[in-house]
């Protein structure tokens, strides 16, 4: 394994002296958690290591559209070793919502390294924030993502606009009980590993450009246990080959406002 990189198996946060200065300095805390830091150091250039380079080059994440029955699941099927680590660092999440620095988070995530699977860890932080901001109804499926048991995306780019949000056509229509979306997500990291998605639309009724959209919350399952979207394929990319991004098709799917969106479209008219 000593072939992989002169890296492999070093203390990355030991051996990363400017890093050291930048948490001491920004971080009154750090002292605290150097010790912590100095741990995780280790793992991050050995079992971090050993399985980023296991799936970039020999495991890359793939999509089964159907179970045993014929029934369409839509589920990324990961190396065990790379499912395994994503749980084991679920922990690195946690930290602002128990009291402690988001620096010390970020600390994790920059000694983690690889993006690919820092990726799958940073949009299921993104979904839980906005549980916790917005959305404390839901705060078991918050507890899911921060735990572990469950993880979460972020699906804003549709193939029509890229980078432009303005351009997006997905809509979201309130059927009395909830908002169901439709439309395409066309580079939706985590595809096919989601468990609940933080994805713009497009109320009926607002107004076109960035300022008309709208965000939900999308669970991968319906009311009735249905699967709620479908992903049409993952992309064959040449980084980041960790995080599972695909293409997601939303008809109909169920979804919870993360917003006041009746006072958000009559703001945005105005």
């Amino acid at each position: 394994m000593r072939a992989l990189s002169y890296a492999y198996g070093t203390n990355h946060f030991s051996q990363d002296i400017v890093l050291q200065d930048v948490l001491r300095h920004f971080w009154p805390q750090f002292e605290a958690h150097e010790a912590d830091l100095t741990r995780f150091g280790s793992i991050a250039g050995r079992e971090v290591y050993e399985t980023v380079y296991h799936v970039d080059h020999d495991a890359p994440p793939v999509l089964v559209q159907h179970n045993l029955d014929g029934k369409r699941i839509d589920r990324a099927r990961l190396s065990p070793s790379h499912l395994a680590l994503l749980k084991a660092l679920a922990f690195i999440n946690r930290p602002p919502y128990d009291g402690d620095s988001w620096h010390h988070h970020f600390a994790y995530g920059y000694l983690i390294g690889d993006p690919g699977l820092y990726c799958v860890l940073t949009i299921t932080q993104q979904v839980a924030y906005a549980i916790h901001k917005y959305a404390p109804e839901f705060a078991e499926w918050k507890e899911a993502l921060l735990s572990g048991r469950a993880f979460g995306a972020t699906w804003m780019t549709e193939v029509q606009g890229g980078s432009d949000l303005g351009a997006n056509q997905t809509t979201a229509r309130f059927d009395g009980e909830v908002w169901r979306l439709t439309g395409d997500k066309y580079f939706a990291s985590g595809a096919g590993l989601t468990d609940y998605a933080i994805a713009t639309a497009r109320p009926e009724g607002a107004p076109s450009g960035p300022k008309g959209l709208a965000l939900f919350l999308v669970p991968r399952l319906r009311k009735d246990r249905s699967l709620n979207f479908h992903v049409r394929r993952l992309k064959d990319k040449s980084a980041t080959r960790a995080v599972p991004s695909g293409e997601v098709e939303f008809v109909d799917t169920e979804a919870s406002s993360v917003t006041n969106t009746s006072a958000f479209i009559t703001r945005s008219k105005t």
